[in-house]
This record gives C-alpha cells, structure tokens and sequence, in this order.
C-alpha cells in the first residue's frame, strides 16, 4: 500500500480546519487575561520563568519529566533577553486565585501549548488518511481534533498535556507509515518522537504496545533486533529532551511513586468507575463518531496491518488509566488526535458498505454537529466570569481592611486592600477559628465543596452544613463551571 500526498486542496482544508481550531483555543486561553483559574498553571508557570531567569535546569516540578519545561524556559529566556522584562509573571493572593502581572511573557507560554495542540489537528488528519486511505477521512479528523472541547478548554494552558498530545499522535503517525512503506529510518524516528512524547508525560508511555506490534506486523519472528533498536531510540529521544530525569533519578522516582499511590488511592470528585468515565469524556471528546472506531475493526479486516497499531496504543492507554482510582479528563489529551483519526477512519470505512455510501454525509455531519455543540460550550464557559463578579462586589462592599478567608478558587484580591488568609477548604479549620482569628468574611468555591457530593465523604458534606449554617450567606456568583459565595462570618440582616 503506498499513498501519494494529498492533494493541494485537501492540503488548504486541513489548514484551515487547523487555523479554526487555534481560534477556538486562543478564546479561553486569552480572553481571561490577566487572570488564571487552572490550579496546575501557577506552578508550572513559576518554575517556568524561575528557570529562565536563574538559567537553571532545575523546574521543581518533579512529577512530570522536563521536556516541556525545558522547551518553554528557553523560549522564555529569550523573549526576556529581547524585552527586558523581569519579575515573576503571577500574584497569588489565595490558593489557585492568580493574577497575571507580566502577561506578555505568559501569553508566550500558553502561544506554545496552543501551537502544540493545533499541530495535533494537522498530525490527527494525516493519521486518518494513513489509517483508511481517503482524503475525506483527513478532513474529518481534522474536524473532529479542531472541535474537540477538551483541546479547547485545555489547548492553551501551561500544562504538559497538549505537547504530550501533539508528539504521541506523531509517533504513531510514524509507527503506521512504517507499517505501509517501511524502512529502517523510520523506526528510529518514531522512536525518538515517541521518546519525546513520554518526556514530556510519563501516560505516553502507555501507547509503547502499539509500536512494538507496527514492527512485529513488519518483521515478524525477526522483530527482536529492531524492536531493540526502537527501544534504543526511544531511550534516546528521552534522555536528550529531558536530561533531568536521569541527572537526578531519586527525586523524580519518588515523586513517580508518590503519583502512583495518589492515582491508586484516589482523589475526592476524581474517583471511581474510571473506565466509564474515560469512555464518557472520549464520546464527549468526539461524538458519536467514537462508535465508528468498531466499524473500522470490522469492515477493514483486510487491512488490518495498517490500523491494528493505533487500535492497540488507544485501547491499552484508556484501558490501563482506566484501572486506576483516580482519574483526571485532562490525561486523554495524550490520545485526542489518535482518537480523532480513528474515529474519522471508522466512518469513512462505512462508504465500503454500498447501501451506506449515500448516507456517509449525514453519518459525518451528525458526528462533526455533537462535538461542534459541546466546542461552543466550552467556548462559552471559558468567557464566564464570577470571579469578577465577586471581586468588584467584595470592593465595592466589604471595607478595606477586613480580614477575608478564601477557599481555593475563590477570586483573586487585592493583597494591599485587605488581610487575605488563604484556606485550601474551608472545613480545614475548626468552626471556632474564624471568630478567634478575627475573620470577617468567607468566600468559598462549590469547585471544592461539591468534590464531596458524591455520598463517599459524610464527614466533609455535614462539617461544610454545619460551616453554612453558623455564618451568613451575603451574595452568590454562579456561572455553569463555577459558583463563589460570599458569607459573613457574624449574622446580619443582609443574609440571603
């Protein structure tokens, strides 16, 4: 099987598809500027800038490897040479409530993830076209990886995922172009992508089962040579990017371990039935069209060489997280272009089918229409903001001065205007201590409340009851992805 080149036009579609998609992602990667509500992001972007700026290897931020931040910090290190612009790039006033103080150089971290997660749009389409032959399953994929909400909400953050994404689904892009043509070179490429993608998240790893089939379905009982130069490349491809790791091996191990304990013992509102919910996030990722992926497996037998290395790297991801306790939507990034090829592919396999032929524009339109819906959603959500609400409230309200407890996710504040005592949850501390400490008012995030509406955590659920009942709820500030309660910690007769 050999495939020649899509055509200029198929070429101009899958460019413009990507260029929508990147649209789509800069809206809630941009418009909250210059505040930030991704508890992940504060952090990274620290040590981010904390490398750049002391020209150090060291990103603290030891539960990942350090492709991304290796990436991001020389970036960094060069816009600051250019501009002159120094001082740390965020004000935290509370746990996760982040004010951005030097916004162009953040705007250049979340530009690189979002370059990363519209590149996956691009890689998502030559994926398909390489797993079903058609042109038509290019711009599909294309569509499905543009509209995904996941990218959209995550696509432009400072995190590792949209990188991770973008390299994994390139390496299988390697790993099925060396199944239909292959030739030694492009094993050792694929390795070496693939060694990027698990330096930049460990989860990458987990799709190593597929490249390892791509060159059995090749080699056959002759496989164990290249299967080793494979493994050689990928080691190499790790060490390079993220040298850290292996300079510093005990840190990162035990921070390696100490993630495992955390995924095996769970995470309040992050657990239980992980394979459901990976399975649910995946449909939502891309409609209906993920119940094609069976279509592809059953009426592309023949050409089973060609897609069974995909099959096996998106099977054995979601079904290894999926034995986990805890479970976090943001690890499928890693599979959402592979996810979109396949899906495309499974649909276009439905053209094979002479009585279906006629109806493949509306199984494509159907499936592109889903996901379209939940892209506007997320596109909505994203420009939703409380936390202003709150915090012009609480300005406008509450005198200079007061002494405020928020709980995480509660809005950025002015540290100047008030004395701000930041409070992972609110239930953290007995009810006796607000008034001993003098506190005047509470603001509190449902984010973090309804982690233990579940039924699993009584305990948590009635100290949070008996918190609400003792203080005064003054305002709420609801939007679909979050509400902020202001209460007033002694009673007035502006309780709601």
């Amino acid at each position: 099987m050999r495939l020649h080149p899509p055509s200029s036009r198929v070429q101009a579609a899958i460019a413009l598809i990507a260029l929508l998609g990147a649209f789509l992602r800069a809206i809630p990667a941009f418009a909250p500027l210059p505040f930030a509500h991704n508890s992940d992001e504060a952090r990274h972007i620290e040590a981010i800038w904390t490398m750049a700026q002391n020209h150090s290897m060291d990103s603290t931020v030891y539960s990942y490897p350090a492709l991304f931040f290796n990436a991001e910090a020389v970036l960094t290190t060069v816009f600051s040479a250019v501009t002159g612009l120094s001082g740390s790039p965020v004000e935290t006033s509370s746990l996760v409530a982040i004010r951005i103080t030097n916004v162009p150089s953040v705007v250049l971290m979340r530009t690189f993830s979002l370059a990363a997660s519209t590149a996956t749009v691009a890689a998502a389409a030559l994926l398909a076209r390489r797993l079903s032959g058609r042109d038509g399953a290019a711009i599909l994929a294309a569509a499905l990886a543009a509209l995904n909400p996941l990218d959209i909400r995550l696509g432009g953050t400072v995190t590792v995922d949209p990188l991770a994404g973008m390299l994994a689904t390139t390496a299988l892009l390697g790993a099925t172009g060396y199944v239909i043509r292959p030739a030694r070179w492009k094993v050792g490429a694929t390795g070496v992508v693939f060694g990027l993608a698990v330096a930049a998240k460990y989860n990458a790893a987990l799709l190593g089962p597929g490249l390892i089939v791509a060159v059995l379905l090749v080699k056959g009982k002759r496989a164990w040579s290249t299967i080793a130069g494979l493994c050689a490349a990928i080691i190499g491809g790790f060490a390079v990017a993220s040298p850290q790791v292996l300079a510093d091996l005990p840190t990162y191990w035990a921070w390696f371990r100490g993630e495992q304990t955390h995924y095996r013992s769970g995470h309040p509102g992050y657990e239980g039935g992980a394979l459901t919910y990976y399975l649910t996030t995946s449909w939502w990722m891309v409609g209906p069209a993920l119940a094609a992926i069976p279509v592809l497996v059953l009426m592309r037998r023949s050409s089973a060489r060609v897609w069974l290395p995909a099959i096996v790297s998106c099977v054995g991801y979601v079904g290894f997280l999926s034995t986990y306790t805890t479970r976090f939507d943001r690890n499928l990034l890693v599979v959402s272009g592979l996810l979109a090829a396949l899906s495309a592919a499974g649909l276009t396999a439905l053209s094979d089918a002479a009585p279906l032929r006629r109806s493949l524009i509306a199984f494509g339109a159907l499936a592109l229409a889903v996901p379209a819906m939940f892209a506007s959603q997320a596109v909505s959500k994203s420009l939703q903001d409380p936390w202003t609400a709150a915090r012009n409230f609480i300005e406008e309200s509450i005198p200079e001065g007061s002494s405020l407890a928020v709980e995480s996710y509660g809005p950025w504040l002015p540290p100047n205007s008030y004395d701000i005592v930041p409070l992972a949850q609110a239930i953290d501390v007995p009810l006796d201590w607000y008034t001993e400490s003098g506190i005047d008012f509470l603001i509190t995030s449902d984010e973090v409340r309804g982690r233990y509406e579940s039924g699993q955590y009584p305990e948590q659920m009635f100290r949070y009851d008996i918190l609400f009942a003792a203080t005064c709820l003054i305002e709420t500030f609801d939007s679909e992805a979050m509400s902020i309660e202001i209460r007033s910690i002694a009673s007035t007769t502006n309780c709601q």
